[in-house]
């Protein structure tokens, strides 16, 4: 073989393994990536203190990832997509801080974790995962649109937020599990108190995929239906299509 045609297949070889691991949403042309090669994070995530690092997608997962993603990103106004996020990545591992994440964000992109439904990756647990990663997005870029006095007044007074995601994560505080220890005061789950942005987040992915009991929790307790109006709110002023209507179509047909 001469040297020619030895590096025009190794350029084919090179482009198609590309190729494999890297698929596009035909509806919002959102790039949709598997691979965690080459420096996928911000640069500053690299630094000692944080440590980013990020595995590979096991090419089995690919299909029913991609299917996933568009699925979730099917609920948003292609306009919506466009202005604020360019590329969703799922891969089999995310860690920050030395410690696993089920998903986190940078400016514009999301980052989502998948070991595989048999480890509790379900395709459930996937988009609920990218819904509350975009709201972080969207609360990011429209942080007057969400009434964070009103948010706050929902809460038991005697409660004040955690430090983080991060030092709940640190200290095994970061549950997702319905908890009425935490209903009673306006919360969710135990995640939900690490600050006011994860409260945020948690009612974010349960209005676009939400958790079997979500009806229940609205009827039982105020603070939570309140929360989930004002959620409501701040999706309405990012695009008027978001209406209370829109929302219960896709609780009723839940549960």
């Amino acid at each position: 073989m001469t040297r020619y045609f030895a590096l025009v297949l190794l350029l084919y070889i090179s482009q198609n393994i590309f190729s494999q691991t890297q698929s596009f949403d035909e509806r919002t042309g959102i790039e949709i990536n598997f691979s965690a090669e080459g420096k996928i994070f911000p640069e500053s995530w690299y630094s000692a203190k944080i440590d980013a690092k990020g595995g590979s997608l096991s090419e089995k997962e690919f299909t029913r990832s991609k299917e996933v993603v568009t699925k979730a990103l099917s609920k948003y106004p292609v306009d919506v997509i466009k202005t604020n996020l360019k590329a969703v990545y799922v891969l089999d591992s995310i860690i920050f801080f030395g410690v696993p994440y089920g998903g986190t964000n940078s400016n514009n992109k999301i980052y989502l974790g998948n070991r595989g439904e048999n480890k509790g990756y379900t395709d459930h647990y996937i988009e609920q995962a990218f819904h509350e990663e975009f709201s972080s997005i969207l609360l990011r870029n429209k942080p007057l649109y969400l009434d964070k006095a009103r948010w706050q007044s929902n809460n038991a007074r005697s409660f004040t937020y955690g430090t983080g995601g991060v030092n709940a994560i640190k200290q095994n505080k970061d549950g997702l599990i319905f908890d009425s220890t935490f209903h009673k005061i306006g919360l969710l789950s135990e995640y939900s108190a690490s600050d006011l942005e994860n409260d945020f987040n948690s009612f974010a992915r349960n209005l676009f995929e939400p958790k079997p009991g979500f009806r229940e929790l609205l009827e039982k307790y105020e603070g939570i239906r309140n929360k989930r109006k004002l959620t409501i709110e701040f999706y309405h002023k990012i695009n008027e299509t978001f209406t209370e209507e829109f929302f219960d179509k896709i609780l009723y047909s839940r549960n």
